[in-house]
């Protein structure tokens, strides 16, 4: 059993170095076990967090492989051999089970903060952060409490070049781009 504890925790191992070398190959694991529906595998535990039982993605294999052959290795000069494979299997489970879990409110979470109305940003102050030239795009960005600063691109409403750091005023969006007017432009017309 030393051998099997071992190699799992080097297969654990080389799954985290890989994953962070080569992320694509999570994504490709991701990917692939999305096209199969294992949400009847989940049980919701409030309204924000679900515990994904069927943990099949690149991290959790990794997690949970890692953690059996590391309780596996600890434990197996001190417990009995069926003893130290039942501890060990539930520990990686658990972990796999909580590894997958978390990337999934993780996922949704960061999919939740990107959605946001963009009608409560009209009127609003942005700062341009790469200069909108003349009539073309550039971008801006929004402080907003909760959600944190969002960036979007940006067109000048009078169609002259704003440079960047620039305060400017967002008077709407057009297909997620922000149509912006320079308050001193403004300022100078009323006193005109």
């Amino acid at each position: 059993m030393k051998i099997i504890y071992t190699t799992c925790l080097w297969l654990g191992l080389i799954f985290g170095v890989i994953h962070l070398l080569f992320h694509f190959l999570g994504e490709i694991s991701d990917s692939i076990s999305s096209f199969f529906d294992w949400d009847f595998f989940d049980i919701d535990i409030g309204d924000d967090f679900e515990l994904c039982l069927l943990p099949l993605s690149f991290n959790s294999v990794g997690a949970g492989l890692l953690v059996f052959g590391g309780v596996g290795s600890l434990l197996d000069q001190s417990l009995s051999a069926t003893a130290t494979l039942i501890l060990s299997l539930v520990c990686g489970y658990i972990t796999a089970v909580l590894i997958q879990s978390l990337i999934r409110r993780l996922k949704k979470f960061s999919a939740e903060s990107n959605t946001f109305d963009t009608a409560l940003l009209t009127h609003c102050k942005a700062e341009v952060i790469a200069k909108i030239p003349a009539g073309g795009f550039g971008v801006i960005s929004v402080k907003v409490p909760d959600y944190g600063i969002l960036q979007y691109p940006a067109k000048a409403f009078s169609g002259k070049e704003i440079p960047a750091g620039t305060v400017v005023n967002i008077d709407s969006f057009t297909d997620g781009v922000a149509h912006v007017h320079d308050e001193k432009e403004i300022v100078l017309k009323l006193d005109e």
